[in-house]
Parts: C-alpha cells; structure tokens; sequence
C-alpha cells in the first residue's frame, strides 16, 4: 500500500505503509521536482502515477520502474482532476476542456464536447465506465456518455461545485457545494440525503455503498450513514483542515491536512459509534494539495498488514494528545525542505533524468526543468512591438 501526495511547493512524496514490530508506520519511498508550479491532483493506479499542476503539465511516472516517461501538454491552464480508469485517464483543466487519454500508447483519444463555459473542477468515472459527472466553474453539472464521447445532461446548480464522486456500486454520487453534501440516487436523479457542515467541506469518501466520510475546515472527520441519515461517528483528526480522504482495504481510511500531517485511520468500529484508532501517521512538513492511495498488488504484503491490526488494541484513540503536534513544535518548512534532498529512504538508485528519486544514500544534484511553451502569432507580435519600441527609446536616449 502507498499513498501518494502533491504539495503546494511543487513537490510529490510517495510513502509505503511498512510493518514494524507489529505496528504501522509511513515509509518515504521517493520524492519528485519536476513540476514548476504547485501541484493541483494526482491519480495512481498500480503501474502508472499522473500528476497536474499549474504549470499546465500533466508527468506521467512509471511506479513499477520508479521513472519519469513523458509528459502531456494538452491543457492551457491549470490542471484540476486526474482520473483512471480500465486503459483510459480522463484530465479536466482550467481552460474548460475534458481530455481522455489512451494510457497503453498514451495518445488523446477525445476531447468531450461540448466543453465547459469555464474551469473544470471535478471529475468522476462511473464504476461501469461508461458514465462520467463533472462540474466547473460555470455552475453546471455535466453527466456524460463516456462510449460515445459526448454530453448527455447538462444540469445548472447555480452554484460552483467543489467536488462529485460516485459510490463504489453507482447507485449514488455525491455533490459537494461550500458547506453543504448532496448525495443523489441515479434511480430518481433526487436527494436522499443531506450533509450541513458551519464551514466549507473540501472532502467526501465513499467507505461503502451506503456510508460517506467528510472533511472540511475544521478539525474533525465525520462518517455519515445514508440508511439511516445520520452521522454516525465524530473523531477530531487534525490541528488544521483535512484537504483529502481516501478510503482503502482493510477498513483504512487515510486522511491528509494542510497541518502537513498523513493519518491512517483503523474504521472497524465505527458501526457502533466508537472514534476510528490511529494506525500510523507522518509529518510531510509541506502544504498537502492532493493524495491518492494505490494498491501495490502484493498479497503477502498485505497480508502482513492485515495482522497489524489484529488485537485492534494496538490502534491509538483518535483524539489522545500524543496523536497531535502542535505548530510550535514543527520545524521551519523552509528548513525541513533544503535538508529533505539530502535525506532518502534506502532503495534503488535511478538517473537524474528518470526523476523519482528513491535514494541509496547519496545526493544527487538535478537542475529544475524549466517550462517551454510555444507562442501563438500574436503573442509573436507583441513581442516584436515591444522590442520595436524598446529600441527606438535607446536610440532617442542616445
């Protein structure tokens, strides 16, 4: 298992959940700089990591070789969602446009029309495949026929939308708005239930068909029901607000915080209303954007994970003071990351062209690519007239 995090300081972490004398614990298992802005979502699948950022980038990593292979230039503007599914990725930006990407020769297959009026926000694949639901910046949501490769509804919310995702059975999705969560049936395409949060929410997981994990700006985590529409379990989890939450097997929900900190939550006793324990955590000591879990596909690995929680005595309570550190206490991040290249996880060493460093102990100095793009014939006009103009005052100075 290893969940991997984007950060507003252009970095992307990856950490193992490793055993340790029967207790968990988050392993650093690469770093990567090759983004030139802060990195905006991140997707994964067991062989392939994809990355936006506003530099208008998507980097493609192979994480089975740990390598850099390419990356996508699409998108004018800000890359906003990233998703996978079967042998397709779908990306969605701040231009308005939804690509969908062939990952097998990685080739754009579509773009689906008709685009957005503005940014695109979220974007969320049917378990089926055949659907997709996204929502911009033009206050709409959009329902499309991902086999043709077109619009099938066009529903106005009148309002922004901050995320949509659907359940694992896509029976429901969930429509998140500031400080409210809709979850829809796609029988009636209605609201079965609704989640009012004082402050805005900025994260929705679905554990199972019919149970929902929230975050938002405050502190706490919050599991709701849809059986019986209520919240069925509260746990404080961070110091600042939970930015992203991703479930995963065996009944793991991890949760990320612009505090810097990751969290592995244990959920088997949620049912009956007892707070989740805390199975492992880690202090990335950077601005968490994003996060995505992967499966790495190793039985006997999880196997040896799965024994960890077994007595399930060895979990923290969630809301102990030792669970929690204090801004106080936190080093510098400007400090922490000028020592963090310096400091790796022992592993396999890679070239400094393939820019996943995994580290066998030394350092290894990589200059920062810098972005090209290329100008459009006014652009090049301008600069021209701006050159033009800027001779003819020298000249006159003269």
């Amino acid at each position: 298992m290893e969940v991997i995090i984007g950060s507003y300081e252009e970095f992307i972490f990856g950490y193992k959940v490793k055993e340790k004398n029967g207790k968990l614990q988050f392993v650093l298992s690469f770093t990567n700089h090759s983004h030139c802005g802060s990195i905006r979502s991140i997707a994964a699948t067991k062989t392939f990591l994809a990355s936006g950022s506003t530099d208008e980038s998507i980097h493609l990593f192979n994480l089975e070789k740990r390598s850099e292979f390419g990356s996508l230039m699409e998108h004018n503007g800000t890359v906003n969602c990233l998703c996978f599914h079967g042998n397709h990725m779908v990306s969605g930006g701040e231009d308005g446009t939804i690509c969908v990407w062939n990952t097998k020769q990685w080739t754009l297959e579509a773009k689906l029309l008709p685009s957005h009026k503005d940014g695109v926000i979220s974007f969320s694949i049917h378990p089926s495949g055949k659907l997709g639901l996204s929502v911009g910046k033009d206050m709409t949501m959009r329902t499309w026929n991902l086999i043709r490769g077109r619009s099938a509804y066009i529903t106005n919310i009148k309002a922004v939308a901050d995320h949509v995702t659907w359940s694992p059975d896509g029976e429901h999705y969930a429509l998140v708005i500031n400080k409210k969560v809709d979850i829809y049936t796609v029988s009636t395409a209605k609201v079965v239930y609704s989640i009012q949060w004082p402050v805005s929410v900025t994260s929705v997981a679905f554990i199972d068909e019919a149970v929902v994990a929230v975050g938002g700006e405050k502190k706490s985590i919050e599991i709701h029901s849809l059986t019986t529409k209520t919240c069925i379990c509260s746990f404080e989890a961070h110091e600042r607000r939970v930015k992203a939450l991703k479930y995963a097997a065996p009944q793991w929900l991890f949760s990320a915080s612009s505090d810097g900190f990751i969290k592995l939550w244990h959920l088997e006793a949620y049912q009956t209303g007892r707070k989740p324990g805390l199975l492992a955590q880690v202090n990335t000591t950077c601005r968490i954007t994003c996060m995505t879990v992967r499966e790495t596909g190793d039985v006997t690995e999880l196997e040896n994970l799965k024994a960890c929680l077994t007595p399930a005595t060895k979990c923290e309570p969630a809301n102990e003071h030792d669970v929690k550190l204090s801004h106080e206490d936190m080093t510098p991040r400007k400090k922490l990351h000028s020592s963090r290249r310096e400091s790796w996880e022992e592993g396999t060493e890679v070239s400094p062209r393939n820019s996943l460093n995994v580290t066998n102990g030394e350092h290894r100095s990589r200059k920062r690519k810098k972005s090209v793009r290329l100008l459009t014939p006014s652009q090049k006009r301008m600069l021209t007239l701006r050159g033009s103009s800027s001779r003819r005052k020298k000249k006159d100075m003269q």
